[in-house]
């Protein structure tokens, strides 16, 4: 097991408890997205970007605590912060709210050694080997905004070459070329929202599923992914807002059965599986547009 993988494992059994399995179908999909407001009806502003008397506390103990030591930025106080298994009941009480910020403090620093210990900022402007090869397998860019101004990243992770990418490239190697990767979007990300004149919170994640198959369903593909996952779920989870899969087949029900009980309930709630049909019209509702997938994809490679 690489460097990357084991840290990253260490930090999941410290900070993110597995739940009971709720597997997502279009079909739920669909009618829970029904429930949303249409783009006419909402706030200028995400839902996430307003902050509770009890998270502005937490945000004021964090930026005491890290100002002298740490460069945290407050978006990713909040994003952590907002962790399910780290917010107690009962946050009228004053003690409770110093306990979540101290378990949201410990959070930071767990993730900030593992930064550290990995370069992961110096990792960022790092020249890479294969990095265009890697990016002609695995599109992925920064292009649009949702209807609230939320940046959205967009991944065809179907059009992967499995069996290629497990030939050419080791798992550490995958690993790092990605976490390259989300940092890069990330800054895009916070570059776009800084230009556009508000404060970064989330963003939106867009997957792409079309050419999904039997190749991806390998049990060797299925622990690469999920060697990323590792990483993806404590290192970043809470930089999403929302996921939408588009054009999800029948074929990656299975590998959504293996992988859902790793995911914990809240980060289940912001992800919508979208069949072809179901497809546009979860990106309506979000206010996206289709046409940012080519930019994004073309900008990836």
């Amino acid at each position: 097991m690489g460097a990357f993988q084991s840290r990253a494992r260490r930090l999941e059994v410290e900070t993110i408890p597995v739940p009971a399995t709720r597997t997502l179908s279009a079909t739920q999909t669909s009618a829970s997205a029904t429930s949303h407001a249409s783009p006419a009806s909402v706030a200028s502003a995400p839902p996430e970007a307003s902050l509770t008397p009890a998270e502005r506390r937490v945000l004021d103990i964090l930026r005491a605590r890290f100002t002298d030591r740490l460069a945290i930025p407050d978006y990713m106080c909040v994003q952590l912060m907002r962790s399910s298994d780290l917010k107690p009941h009962g946050l009228g009480n004053p003690a409770r709210v110093a306990l979540w910020a101290q378990k949201a403090g410990d959070l930071i620093e767990r993730i900030a050694a593992w930064r550290k210990e990995h370069d992961v900022d110096g990792l960022r402007s790092r020249t890479l080997a294969r990095r265009a090869r890697f990016d002609e397998m695995w599109p992925e860019g920064v292009s649009g905004v949702d209807m609230y101004g939320r940046p959205v990243h967009w991944q065809a992770i179907a059009r992967i070459p499995a069996e290629a990418m497990m030939r050419e490239f080791t798992v550490d190697e995958v690993i790092a070329l990605h976490v390259q990767g989300t940092e890069r979007a990330r800054d895009a990300c916070l570059a776009k929202c800084k230009r556009d004149g508000h404060a970064f919170i989330g963003q939106c994640e867009v997957l792409d599923l079309t050419g999904f198959g039997v190749q991806h369903l390998s049990p060797k593909f299925f622990r690469l992914i999920r060697a990323v996952m590792d990483i993806d779920l404590v290192m970043y989870d809470n930089m999403m807002a929302v996921m939408v899969v588009l054009n999800t087949p029948w074929l990656f029900a299975q590998m959504w059965r293996l992988l859902s009980p790793l995911i914990t309930e809240e980060t289940k709630q912001k992800i919508f599986l979208c069949d072809e049909k179901a497809s546009a019209k979860k990106l309506r509702e979000l206010g996206i547009s289709p046409a940012d997938r080519i930019a994004a994809i073309s900008i990836a490679g």
